[in-house]
């Protein structure tokens, strides 16, 4: 072979290797994995469950699963790192103590108090009621 022909075929190799690769689907094992986004899961279908407008007002069973933006952000920063949580209702329960001005506090998922002049359950009988 002659250096002319070396040198030609030196010339044309690339433009060679670009048409085959462009009609070739080719991955490089050192390529960036390609990104395709799942479809995000809604729950509500997968589950079956109904939504509803509510018009009955604030009842814990109806309207629990709504929740402001600042509650959404303190679960999303919170769910990124281990934490104990007896410490988080012990800490939380200080902080609302403080706030309100009483000797403690505790979250609980319930809805119950007790009138603090007769100790009646104003939950269940209603203000003052026995």
């Amino acid at each position: 072979m002659k250096r002319r022909e070396i040198i030609k075929w030196a010339a044309v190799t690339p433009a060679a290797g670009a048409i085959v690769g462009s009609l070739i689907p080719f991955q490089s094992v050192f390529a960036a994995p390609s990104v395709t986004s799942e479809p995000k899961r809604d729950l509500i279908k997968e589950l079956g469950l109904r939504t509803f407008i509510n018009a009955a007002g604030t009842y814990t069973t109806m309207t629990a699963s709504l929740m402001d933006e600042e509650v959404m952000e303190a679960i999303i920063a919170s769910s990124q790192e281990f934490i104990m949580l007896n410490e988080v209702q012990d800490k939380v329960g200080a902080k609302i103590a403080k706030i309100v001005h009483s000797e403690a506090a505790m979250v609980t998922a319930g809805a119950f108090c007790l009138d603090p002049g007769h100790g009646r359950n104003t939950y269940r009988n209603g203000p003052g009621k026995g």
